[in-house]
């Protein structure tokens, strides 16, 4: 998922009641998400779901995962940046926990050659 130039990653993890899931989903994948990766320095994104049950990771909590690469952490300080981030109408709804973090090691693989 790291696009080659980015150093920076922003992990996003999130949980919102039943009742709206359905609509935040919508509107974070056809919304949210394109409008933080248009943003100056943002060099993609991507957002997950959580398998229900894994059992090699029987891990609980946040079912939903995104996560933006950047290029420099200045991307996060602009005012363009401040105007979208955030959960819009779904703010009192959503439960989150947002990460920064550096990239420390990459390895591309036989995929990346």
């Amino acid at each position: 998922m790291f696009p080659a130039g980015s150093s920076y990653l922003l992990s996003v993890q999130t949980s919102v009641p039943v009742e709206v899931a359905a609509e935040f989903d919508e509107w974070y994948t056809r919304e949210h998400l394109p409008a933080i990766v248009a943003l100056p320095g943002f060099t993609g994104g991507a957002r997950y779901h959580r398998l229900p049950s894994h059992p090699v990771f029987p891990c609980a909590g946040r079912p939903y995962l995104a996560q933006y690469a950047f290029e420099s952490h200045d991307a996060l300080t602009t005012e363009r940046f401040r105007a979208v981030r955030g959960f819009d109408r779904f703010t009192g709804h959503v439960d989150s926990c947002p990460a920064v973090y550096r990239l420390a090691a990459i390895d591309r693989g036989a995929a990346g050659s």
